[in-house]
């Protein structure tokens, strides 16, 4: 068809037109990526911010060691001292009442949470043979959010490719998981605290070989890969987004998190999943 001369009126409507697109805010238009705060571990001490705005926010966990460290992040209630929360925890037992653990990252990958206005701690939640965690050493930092100079806060969370929830003692995948960088949602539905960590099966193995391993005692050949990613401690209602590269396989899910009724870890009592990636 050829193309005619615009008249007059229908420029003047198609600059109208423009002029409203251009004018949408971009919050609307495209949703932003979240801010990233990256979170610098070493023996036994914390370098973040000490005030974060309001909204979802992207961490990331820089790990330097040179022991291995991890970044759990736990918000407190107002009646809840910096003391309290040291002395209710530094034994890394179950997140009592008025401190709530919203997760965070076992290694260097990205985890989104959405934080309101309130106060918060980073801490390291690794144990010594003692019994004792990170920390008991001081491995902690307080941090504050707050809403911006607007009063407002950016709470629109990531898309995500599949949700994983947790219960008591299971896991549940809603949605497929395909090669490339994905957002996992991960939600805690259970009575108790949970995580995720995930093993990369070995070729030709599935979850009935690990069950035989564990069996075992583990003290037969390995159906699994090293630990390679994992997220730490969320407490009943709480949800966090990963961010993971997923290659195709089979893997395994377990929660190492200590029971509140015996003291022993998820696994042991059954809180293995396992996953399969399509090429």
């Amino acid at each position: 068809m050829p193309l005619r001369a615009l008249s007059n009126a229908s420029v003047v409507h198609l600059v109208g037109a423009l002029t409203m697109l251009l004018s949408v805010p971009s919050s609307v238009q495209r949703a932003a990526d979240p801010p990233l705060v990256t979170v610098v571990a070493r023996d036994h001490a914390f370098e973040a911010p000490d005030t974060l705005r309001a909204g979802v926010t992207r961490f990331r966990l820089r790990d330097l060691g040179p022991t291995k460290h991890q970044l759990v992040i736990y918000r407190l209630a107002d009646s809840v001292s910096l003391k309290e929360f040291y002395d209710a925890m530094k034994v890394g037992r179950a997140s009592p009442a008025g401190i709530r653990s919203l997760g965070g990252a076992q290694e260097a990958e990205d985890i989104s949470i959405v934080l309101a206005p309130g106060r918060y701690v980073f801490a390291c939640m690794h144990g010594f043979e003692d019994g004792t965690s990170h920390l008991s050493r001081g491995m902690f930092r307080a941090f504050t959010v707050i809403r911006g100079a607007d009063g407002s806060t950016d709470a629109v969370p990531p898309k995500a490719d599949a949700t994983l929830t947790m219960s008591d003692y299971t896991y549940k995948l809603t949605g497929e998981l395909a090669p490339g960088r994905r957002v996992l949602r991960i939600v805690n539905a259970g009575p108790q605290e949970h995580h995720v960590m995930i093993q990369r099966l070995m070729p030709g193995r599935t979850i009935t070989d690990v069950e035989r391993w564990f069996a075992a005692g583990r003290r037969t050949e390995r159906p699994v890969m090293p630990i390679f990613w994992g997220t730490t401690r969320q407490s009943p209602g709480e949800t966090l987004y990963a961010t993971i590269d997923v290659t195709a396989g089979g893997y395994i899910l377990l929660c190492r998190v200590p029971d509140s009724g015996d003291g022993r870890p998820h696994v042991d009592h059954g809180m293995r999943g396992e996953i399969r990636v399509a090429e």
